[in-house]
């Protein structure tokens, strides 16, 4: 019997245990299935390139955009206050870890290392940001939901592994995820909550319309 659970189940160790087992296809393919069905996919496993990350949802016209950078000055001070921004979070981000002892080991050291953002530009001028994003060390999401090894979640899952053989989540280790051994640590989210308001004031002294779509910027959603 097929106990694979539907996808709009999938936690997010259900997804990051396909993407681990399941072909390169084989993956893109269920995400594919996800999106055509609404089914919003965990920023961890949208993508290389498909981080957690921030959307400007404003007027993006080529027309209203030219308006807008030619105010120089407003354009540059929006930069500048972005680039402030990101330097606040990052710095919050690696405090946070800290706070909770997250430094003593090589994989915590090397999850505070890896922690950058960057920002995106729009396609046309070049000019104008659209978009900020965060990359770190994939260990930081299982260390965000307890997940890893051992310790599932809530719905175990069914799939197939490169060599096409099929694999099944270990029962002993349903519901685990964030018991025991591995307690949810919430370095990311928490921080977030605060910097994202902030983030809609610089916005909106900028362009009185830009909204902040952060949707995709939480781990999980």
């Amino acid at each position: 019997m097929n106990n694979r659970p539907s996808i709009d189940q999938f936690t997010l160790n259900d997804w990051l245990q396909a993407q681990s087992e399941l072909s390169a296809n084989s993956f893109k393919q269920l995400k594919r299935l996800a999106t055509v069905a609404g089914i919003p996919i965990p920023a961890p496993v949208r993508g290389v390139n498909s981080k957690p990350r921030v959307l400007f949802d404003f007027d993006m016209s080529n027309t209203a955009r030219e308006v807008r950078i030619s105010d120089i000055a407003a354009l540059n001070k929006f930069k500048r206050d972005l680039d402030e921004w990101c330097d606040h979070l990052l710095s919050d981000l690696r405090s946070s870890l800290s706070s909770m002892g997250l430094v003593s080991s090589k994989n915590h050291d090397r999850l505070i290392d890896s922690l950058e953002t960057y920002i995106k530009y729009d396609d046309v001028f070049k000019a104008e940001p659209v978009k900020i994003g965060i990359r770190f060390a994939r260990h930081g999401v299982f260390l965000h939901y307890g997940a890893g090894r051992g310790y599932g979640g809530r719905v175990g899952s069914t799939w197939l592994d490169r060599l096409g053989y099929t694999k099944e989540t270990n029962p002993e280790s349903l519901g685990k995820a964030g018991t025991g051994k591995r307690p949810q640590r919430d370095w990311f989210n928490s921080v977030l909550d605060y910097h994202v308001n902030e983030l809609a004031d610089i916005a909106a002294n900028y362009c009185s319309d830009m909204i902040v779509d952060s949707s995709y910027f939480y781990l999980g959603l």
